[in-house]
């Protein structure tokens, strides 16, 4: 872990995709990490904030799918974040980490109930390529 900003997932399927997405947008600075489920979480960040090189982490944002009521979600990892000393979360993306740690920002993919893909397939729903998609599902 080395990069300022840390991007934590959920699993490989995220990981795949976000890593994509910031190498297209020319993003340098983010380095995308898969906790493995939200099981996991607590005890990946135990070691994160354990790693050598935490101190030099700008923002660490955290995601997952809904999976449920987003307001359950946003709780979730709230008390993943307290329970290992971490900064308060926030949702908004204008929050500066000082000089002690990083700045902690949490998102929740989709609606309520809803998961990365089924976020991303909404995007495509009426164009064209629906059916690509579709197909290859």
């Amino acid at each position: 872990m080395r990069k300022p900003v840390q991007l934590l997932v959920e699993g490989k399927d995220d990981l795949n995709f976000f890593e994509t997405l910031i190498r297209h947008i020319g993003r340098t600075d983010i380095e995308v990490q898969d906790y493995r489920g939200r099981d996991r979480l607590r005890k990946y960040l135990r070691g994160l904030r354990r790693s050598a090189n935490f101190r030099s982490m700008k923002v660490i944002a955290i995601t997952r799918d809904a999976g449920g009521p987003v307001e359950d979600a946003v709780r979730s990892l709230r008390d993943a974040v307290k329970q290992v000393g971490l900064p308060e979360p926030t949702t908004r993306s204008g929050t500066d980490a000082d000089d002690s740690s990083p700045a902690i920002r949490i998102h929740i993919l989709g609606g309520d109930g809803e998961m990365l893909e089924s976020l991303l397939n909404r995007t495509v729903e009426e164009t064209k390529e629906a059916a690509c998609v579709d197909a290859f599902v």
